[in-house]
């Protein structure tokens, strides 16, 4: 039996789902069409657990530095979101605005300790651009908090063993039910549909599992899925 409890690479996850699908393992990403397919299925559930909210596992912070008279600054990492921003040794983040709002603030011209910010735009490689204000006068260090986008998985033997950050089991069982819809050539039998409602209770509970059980929090969860 599969133990769930901890995090899989890309090729045990999907070596999981090719044996419960009645297909001979692979030994390698690039094995085959097969492995390839599921590679590419694989980072589809990927992006969409990481779509469904900011996972704990996926946490990052970074320290830049400001550079004196310069307003926007582009945060070249791995970025899906950005949580806050604190600047320099400040207790309380940056207040986020508009786009609109920061543009305004900016053509006031006020320089000193930038108290907003706004996500003004991205860059080709996803990086975001940030706009603060005032204005800094020297280069000062800031504090990012965001969340992560998860790696591309690639099929080559090269990326047999990345670790996937995401609960094993919600991986596990979107892979499967991809896999699936891709084996009835995107027909949605009784089988699929049941194979989606089972992942999305699966990725839910996961969710919930990490972010909303702390005792108090209360999370309510629409019914309803895949097919309806």
């Amino acid at each position: 039996m599969a133990d769930y409890t901890t995090n899989r690479t890309a090729l045990d996850t999907i070596n999981i789902v090719l044996k419960r699908l009645g297909i001979n393992a692979v030994s390698n990403l690039d094995d085959n069409n097969i492995a390839t397919v599921a590679t590419e299925l694989l980072n589809d559930v990927l992006d969409d657990l990481s779509d469904h909210g900011d996972w704990p596992q996926l946490y990052t912070e970074v320290t830049a530095v400001s550079i004196s008279s310069v307003g926007e600054y582009k945060l070249d990492y791995n970025i899906k979101s950005v949580m806050e921003i604190a600047w320099n040794g400040q207790v309380s983040p940056l207040q986020v605005v508009s786009t609109e709002d920061i543009r305004r603030l900016q053509r006031v011209g006020s320089t000193g300790t930038p108290r907003h910010m706004a996500v003004v735009k991205v860059s080709a490689g996803k990086a975001p651009y940030v706009r603060v204000h005032p204005v800094p006068t020297s280069a000062d260090s800031f504090n990012v908090a965001y969340y992560a986008r998860p790696l591309t998985i690639r099929a080559t033997a090269g990326d047999n063993t990345t670790s996937i950050p995401f609960p094993s089991r919600a991986v596990v069982q979107g892979l499967y039910a991809n896999m699936l819809l891709e084996e009835n050539g995107g027909s949605q039998t009784q089988d699929v549909i049941a194979a989606y409602r089972l992942y999305s209770t699966i990725k839910e509970e996961s969710y919930n599992r990490f972010t909303s059980d702390t005792g108090t929090d209360v999370q309510f969860v629409p019914t309803g899925g895949f097919g309806k």
